[in-house]
């Protein structure tokens, strides 16, 4: 089965006429997309690690926030969502291209019931999840574009032209510049990746922060006698991923930090070697 709606039918189906029909069709579409990521890791284990890590942490943020709101066991939430299917199956044979649309779609479902919601009247003017959108055209931006193979034209013989000489002066100077030009852009490379790195790190630290208000918010009420143990255990299970996920992404950086400085010592050494024969 092939789903394939038109943006009629879909705006239809993704409209909301409560501020709380609107956080469970949100939820409920999180989880949705979550199942797809999850087989497209298991299809695909190697492919975009930092894109999927980046969209799951996105996901993780938007699906405390509604539970904060809704003050609600994430199953509850979940169960509360009547979506109807949205996406199309993966297998081996259209993965990447079936992702890429499902991942399309799911962009364009936050905007639909962003746009649904805002047209409320009693919304709250503070939507936590419109902040969505954006990143969500930003996770597209990065998805790795197909690209169409081109039929070769056979080339007809010709003769073959004398070689010139080359300058083999010229072509030092010119391969040296290269290498230099090589390592610059390496340098800036490495600087985006860690400025990156330690963007998404604040992102950890503070999904953490609201994970702990939202414990100390119902540690709160349990302490006047309300029932709230369901509710709390699953942040705390969120908690932990977090937690567990910087730790993680710590340990790999301070592994590549490790290995970097190794090489660098091993050339200046080997640099030091070649001077003092020379």
């Amino acid at each position: 089965m092939t789903i394939d709606y038109s943006p009629d039918d879909l705006q239809q189906l993704l409209s909301v006429s409560s501020a709380t029909e609107y956080m469970s069709s949100l939820f409920g579409l999180h989880e949705s997309f979550k199942s797809i990521i999850g087989k497209f890791e298991a299809l695909c284990s190697d492919k975009m690690p930092e894109l999927l890590d980046d969209v799951k942490l996105g996901i993780a943020e938007s699906q405390l926030a509604i539970q904060c709101s809704l003050n609600k066991d994430a199953k509850d939430i979940a169960s509360d969502s009547s979506l109807p299917p949205l996406f199309n199956d993966l297998d081996e044979k259209n993965v990447d291209d079936m992702f890429s649309k499902n991942f399309a779609q799911y962009s364009l479902a936050i905007k639909l019931l962003n746009k649904s919601y805002d047209s409320l009247e009693d919304k709250d003017e503070k939507n936590l999840q419109s902040a969505l959108c954006d990143s969500c055209a930003g996770w597209l931006a990065r998805l790795p574009k197909a690209e169409e193979p081109k039929a070769e034209e056979p080339k007809a013989e010709e003769p073959k032209a004398e070689e010139p000489k080359v300058d083999e002066t010229k072509v030092e100077g010119d391969v040296e510049s290269d290498d230099y030009s090589s390592i610059a852009d390496i340098s800036d490379s490495m600087s985006n990746n860690l400025s990156q790195f330690l963007e998404n790190y604040d992102k950890l630290y503070n999904g953490k922060q609201e994970v702990n208000n939202c414990i100390d918010q119902l540690a709160a009420f349990a302490s006047k006698g309300l029932l709230v143990d369901s509710a709390i255990d699953p942040l705390k299970t969120q908690l932990k991923s977090f937690e567990d996920m910087q730790a993680q992404y710590l340990t790999k950086l301070v592994k590549i930090n490790q290995e970097f400085d190794s090489i660098i010592k091993e050339m200046c050494t080997t640099a030091d070697s070649v001077l003092l024969k020379s």
